[in-house]
């Protein structure tokens, strides 16, 4: 028989069967949960969660779910507040720089940005 090397724990190994490929059902059950934890990784999979988070959301389960999340959120003071701490945060990121435009109006980094690329507009910044 073949001496091999086993991937996961770097011992050799001599075959007990014509497809073995690690040294024992421990290794095996490792490698197994390494492959499935890098297939969970991928790129393919996120889209697919992602599209079936969205068709979920729309159904009728899903808008009774994220309503009766956002009910528990509201009505539970300590999560509430830290909701509303984290809106501030998101909101600072979005408009760091203080730029306004002709109205007074604040502008988000994005929106500096198209108007920074546009050469006939100038920004004010207070």
């Amino acid at each position: 028989m073949d001496k091999l090397t086993c991937k996961i724990c770097n011992t050799s190994f001599i075959k007990l069967y014509y497809n073995s490929k690690y040294c024992s059902k421990k290794c095996s059950e490792i490698a197994k949960k390494n492959s499935i934890k890098k297939y969970h990784q991928s790129e393919e999979v996120r889209k697919r969660k992602n599209e079936y988070y969205k068709k979920w959301i729309r159904t009728k389960k899903g808008k009774e779910y994220t309503k009766k999340r956002s009910y528990l959120v509201i009505n539970d003071p300590e999560k509430y507040k830290k909701l509303s701490e984290n809106n501030k945060r998101w909101l600072k990121k979005l408009n760091t720089r203080n730029f306004r435009d002709k109205n007074g109006n604040l502008l988000t980094n994005y929106q500096v940005k198209k108007l920074q690329s546009s050469k006939n507009y100038k920004i004010k910044k207070k």
